[in-house]
């Protein structure tokens, strides 16, 4: 299981946590594997840092034999907009945040 969440919000209690300590209860422990990624993309560096962080997760989990992988976004939208916020305070459209992985 992935989680990916943003940094304002507290993950526990959250959904994809408590799926994953309820699935606990019917999986052998070592079958699953919870990860929870911190998102915070608001400087140049924030986002050269997420895109690290998510390199090394890959690799780290690219060693698990995974039957399924669950992936969970738990993030804010604007009110007006919609738009994903990226940082706790800072909300941008999706063709923002991919142009700044071209970077």
């Amino acid at each position: 299981m992935l989680h990916l969440i943003l940094q304002s919000i507290d993950g526990m209690g959250s959904p994809a946590h408590l799926l994953y300590q309820y699935m606990q209860g019917f999986i052998l422990p070592n079958h699953v594997v919870y990860e929870e990624m911190v998102l915070n993309m608001e400087t140049h560096e924030q986002v050269i840092n997420h895109g690290r962080t998510v390199n090394d997760m890959a690799k780290h989990l690219s060693s698990i034999e995974a039957r399924h992988v669950d992936m969970f976004i738990t993030n804010h939208s604007h009110d007006l907009s919609g738009d994903l916020f990226v940082s706790p305070g800072l909300c941008a459209t999706v063709t923002e945040v991919s142009e700044s992985w071209q970077v």
